[in-house]
């Protein structure tokens, strides 16, 4: 990566030009100065070459994990500890909204102040004039979703164990007041030896504390927002539905509720009864599909006390790192994240006394 009037990329990549006339694109460029083109990945490349350079000698980053609304996570290798680290950038685009990096600060403490097997570790947090980021530990291993979407269903035990886990980090969060808002399968992550870590806790809420959207605004995923969600009332009970709408997931292979549009989805959420798990998988123990279903009651007093009820309520088996379920999902998660390579950061220059 260069500077000035050079070219956006490292030094060994071809010239960049415009897609639209072929005029040469420099670095900084967000639109084409010849024609008003936007750049393809300008901002990210910009982003990438100040973290690079915020990191130089302390971490090495190798590859980007993946991207949402709010930021960019990277593969990292934190060099004085010799690990893998993941590093999540809040996108400069939207640094500039004070509740979004309100809400960046928050998502960080939240998760550091949980310290659990199955809770994704946050180990430090880094704010500069150009960038907000913190690095957690990387969990090796595939999200929830992306096993879902190759698989359809899951065993019966896998589904279990998935639950026992997940549902005793929602445990751990709700003892400290902390709500999730977001459960769903694509912050849930099965890591190599089988077991489920659930992360991203961006949308958090902590009981007593005064949020950061608007009254009866409504945050979550809308396939797994429970109805009380939907009016910005969400509780520990909501994400014992979110969990719920999961496991239904595993367990037949979709969600109870699916609309084309916000509205129709809404209106499902709050009136439509999910079908019976085992109209769709028959081989689903009577046990097992009458704990997700009232799980998935509409008013939360239905649904069990909390998340603790509902685990208790499973059949008590063996779920050890060498049981049957965890080596079915270790195996699904050695295929490990879809990691795309990045330039590497370059190497600091030795000092003159060192050379």
């Amino acid at each position: 990566m260069t500077t000035g009037n050079r070219h956006l990329f490292s030094a060994d990549s071809p010239p960049d030009i415009c897609i639209s006339c072929g005029g040469d694109v420099v670095f900084g460029d967000r639109f084409c100065g010849h024609c008003g083109t936007p750049v393809p990945g300008a901002e990210d490349a910009m982003l990438l070459a100040d973290l690079q350079g915020l990191t130089l000698g302390e971490f090495d980053i190798v590859g980007l994990l993946g991207r949402g609304g709010m930021g960019i996570v990277y593969l990292a290798h934190e060099i004085a500890l010799d690990r893998k680290v993941a590093i999540k950038v809040l996108l400069p685009s939207i640094v500039r909204g004070k509740d979004i990096v309100e809400r960046f600060r928050r998502e960080a403490k939240i998760a550091a102040s949980l310290r659990h097997r199955h809770i994704t570790p946050i180990f430090s947090f880094k704010e500069t004039n150009k960038l907000l980021f913190f690095v957690m530990e990387y969990v090796e291993g595939r999200t929830l979703e992306s096993i879902l979407d190759d698989e359809s269903r899951l065993p019966l035990d896998a589904v279990r164990a998935i639950i026992i886990d997940v549902g005793n980090a929602l445990s751990h969060a709700h003892s400290r007041q902390i709500t999730h808002r977001d459960i769903k399968p694509g912050n849930i992550i099965i890591d190599s030896d089988g077991y489920a870590v659930v992360t991203d806790f961006g949308v958090a809420k902590i009981s007593g504390v005064q949020g950061l959207t608007s009254t009866g605004g409504a945050v979550g995923s809308p396939k797994y927002m429970s109805p009380e969600q939907w009016s910005g009332r969400a509780t520990h009970l909501s994400d014992q539905y979110a969990l719920g709408i999961v496991a239904y997931r595993m367990l037949s292979g979709e969600v109870p509720f699916k609309a084309e549009t916000m509205e129709v989805q809404l209106k499902r959420q709050l009136f439509q009864k999910p079908e019976e798990i085992r109209a769709l998988r028959p081989d689903c123990p009577e046990d097992l599909a009458s704990i997700v279903m009232r799980m998935l009651e509409k008013e939360p007093a239905a649904r069990w006390q909390d998340i603790d009820q509902a685990i208790g309520s499973l059949e008590s088996r063996d779920y050890g790192r060498k049981s049957p379920a965890r080596l079915h999902l270790a195996a699904l998660a050695r295929v490990g994240h879809d990691v795309k390579a990045l330039p590497r950061t370059p190497t600091s220059p030795l000092p003159k006394s060192k050379r």
